[in-house]
């Protein structure tokens, strides 16, 4: 008789079944309205000897080109976030305990869902067959242009994630905060404490060894203090600083008054099998 065996998911599975009504959600509206303004382009649908002082035609074709390859990118982007994002997701009362936003890369956050909003009733007013209300629909369209731009450059914007460490070996419970580390950012560096600081038996290069290994992490950084300095975050443009030796030891006064974000790692995740 052949025993009972059981399928679970990985993490990245159980972040890409998690995420993916965020993420329909937030590309639906690009399939829509993209070819809609495509073919707007090729349609004359303003009356444009009425309004030629305003100038519409070369407005109109500024205006939804820059739309159109703006949203175009940024579905590249979500889509490249949603597929190949190595962190684990993060749990809401984490990033609530935290202070988190959701990532905008694959979530349309505050600013994007006001930029659909004016796409959709600009793009409803542009299909009226009123010159006018066209005109209005064209105008909305221009709000928003700059609000399109300003969710793709949140998208952009890089967050440098550091965890300090001094382990010996990488636990199940290590790998999954390593993963929570990296959903936190777009950059994980992992140092690696010097021997001096180092109380176990495995050398610098086979705690360096073991950690690169680790698909999540960007780079490692070795020999660093037990006790870290704001010099260094400062000098290799940390954003958030996750600490693992595992006690207050290891800020520094500088650190705990900047304005770095610093978390004390094995407090803020835990692994949970069941989830």
């Amino acid at each position: 008789m052949n025993p009972t065996l059981v399928v679970e998911p990985s993490m990245k599975t159980k972040r890409l079944a998690a995420q993916y009504g965020q993420y329909i959600d937030a590309v639906m509206d690009k399939l829509y309205v993209v070819p809609l303004w495509l073919t707007c382009l090729q349609c004359g649908t303003i009356d444009y000897k009425r309004f030629r002082w305003f100038g519409l035609g070369g407005w109109k074709t500024s205006i939804l080109w820059t739309l159109i390859l703006t949203e175009t990118y940024s579905a590249y982007i979500r889509t490249k976030a949603y597929h190949s994002s190595s962190g684990a997701l993060i749990p809401a009362r984490v990033r609530d305990s935290l202070n988190l936003a959701a990532s905008s890369a694959v979530k349309a956050d505050g600013v994007g869902k006001a930029k659909q909003t004016f796409e959709m009733v600009g793009s409803a007013l542009y299909l009226l067959p009123l010159s006018p209300l066209r005109g209005l629909g064209l105008t909305t369209l221009t709000l928003a242009v700059p609000l399109a731009i300003s969710s793709v450059m949140r998208k952009l914007a890089k967050k440098h994630v550091f965890v300090n460490t001094a382990w010996d070996e990488i636990s199940s419970q290590r790998l999954a905060m390593l993963q929570y580390a990296k959903a936190l950012g777009s950059k994980l560096t992992v140092g690696i404490v010097d021997d001096r600081a180092h109380t176990g038996r495995a050398t610098l290069q086979e705690r360096s060894r073991m950690v690169k290994r680790v698909a999540c992490v960007d780079e490692v950084l070795l020999g660093t203090p037990g006790q870290m300095s704001m010099e260094i975050l400062s000098d290799h443009g940390v954003d958030l600083f996750l600490y693992e030796p595992c006690d207050e030891r290891s800020l520094s006064k500088d650190v705990r008054s900047s304005g770095v974000a610093h978390i004390y790692l094995r407090q803020a995740f835990t692994e949970d099998e069941d989830n």
